[in-house]
């Protein structure tokens, strides 16, 4: 959806007009509706309408267009009302409570919508690092950078992002505020798996590479009387030619998961393991696949499967306190050390079953341990 907006606006620049303007905020509304982190583009957006077009050409008419555009593309969440009305089984839209029931954000209203829209319920892990850690995190990214476009696709974009510039500034501004704010959002954004989220950060940064590449070979293009000159040509068409077939045969094989069945029978092992009406209580590498499970293959329909993000810390504790004080059974995908400091556990496969709970004080200055038994 990035790749829309971008076409979007570049569309708009050519020819500026109020039908133009519209459609990119529909595209916009359509791309919101499919991930909230649209957002982080909207300043750039409004950068590139402004700096192609000025403050002065936004008057009503054309404001209310660019409105009506991006009310359409969000009417799609008007659907996730409809689908709240009828109860459906499976709905992360809230948050458990201490006793292990879904509270469910009405999205019948404007204050549930919002608190969808917005991301709340991932508010817990956004500016979640402290100012060493941002450091590491940033040099992270870096990192992975340099190494999703093997090295020699850094020089070439930098050169991009010049000749781009000299080009066209609205879309080179453009495209560089697009790549700070999402970097920077990601960056700061405490989840194992964000690395998969930089994608358009790393879309924009494919765009300066082309451009680089592009004005690097016009440039020696200019000059094709020396043979070294003609030659270093050849050579960076082959470099940048090269680097995608290296990247793609490097890189593919790494992102192609159409044979990769590990979850699936990660869930399997999970449901095969547990006692019968038994609660078990993970993250996402473990529950959503449960409850595909239970769902859509009515596997294990006797065990509850609780989603350890959709749960304050203090009601789990509570939950899994009282559930075990009833003698139902529970298990972790890990063991809850950070819940429990000294807790006995027994492992069966992938989760670990909590036997016992003794909950220390915060006055108790004993070292907290765990006593895992494996099966």
């Amino acid at each position: 959806m990035t790749a829309s907006i971008v076409l979007a606006l570049m569309g708009f620049e050519r020819a500026p007009s109020t039908a133009r303007l519209a459609l990119c905020t529909l595209v916009v509304g359509i791309s919101f509706g499919n991930h909230v982190a649209t957002v982080l583009l909207a300043p750039g957006c409004v950068w590139f309408v402004v700096r192609t077009c000025g403050w002065r050409w936004l008057d009503g008419r054309r404001l209310a267009a660019a409105a009506a555009g991006l009310a359409l593309g969000l009417s799609q969440y008007l659907y996730l009302s409809w689908v709240y009305l009828g109860d459906p089984a499976f709905n992360y839209a809230g948050a458990y409570d201490a006793q292990g029931q879904m509270v469910a954000v009405d999205l019948t209203t404007s204050a549930g919508m919002w608190w969808l829209v917005s991301g709340k319920a991932f508010a817990g892990v956004m500016m979640g690092y402290t100012a060493a850690e941002l450091g590491r995190q940033t040099l992270g990214f870096c990192t992975e950078l340099v190494r999703a476009f093997v090295a020699v696709g850094i020089g070439p974009a930098l050169v991009g992002v010049v000749a781009l510039r000299r080009r066209t500034a609205p879309l080179a501004e453009t495209l560089g505020i697009l790549f700070v704010t999402t970097t920077a959002f990601y960056i700061n954004y405490r989840v194992v798996d964000k690395n998969t989220m930089f994608l358009p950060s790393y879309l924009i940064w494919a765009i300066f590479l082309a451009v680089g590449y592009q004005a690097l070979d016009e440039w020696m293009a200019a000059d094709t009387e020396h043979r070294i000159v003609a030659g270093t040509r050849w050579l960076l068409r082959s470099l940048a030619v090269g680097s995608v077939v290296f990247a793609i045969a490097w890189n593919g094989p790494l992102v192609d998961l159409s044979t990769d069945r590990s979850s699936y029978n990660r869930g399997i092992s999970v449901l095969s393991r547990v006692e019968p009406g038994s609660l078990v209580i993970g993250w996402w590498s473990t529950i959503p696949v449960l409850e595909y499970l239970q769902l859509v293959e009515g596997r294990r329909r006797d065990v509850e499967a609780l989603n350890r993000f959709l749960i304050a810390p203090e009601d789990l504790k509570t939950l899994v306190e009282d559930r075990l004080e009833r003698g139902q059974a529970v298990y972790f995908d890990e063991p809850p050390t950070e819940l429990f400091p000294d807790v006995s556990v027994e492992r069966h496969g992938p989760v670990f079953q909590v036997h016992e709970l003794e909950v220390v004080s915060a006055t108790e200055e004993e070292p907290a341990s765990t006593s895992v038994t494996d099966l």
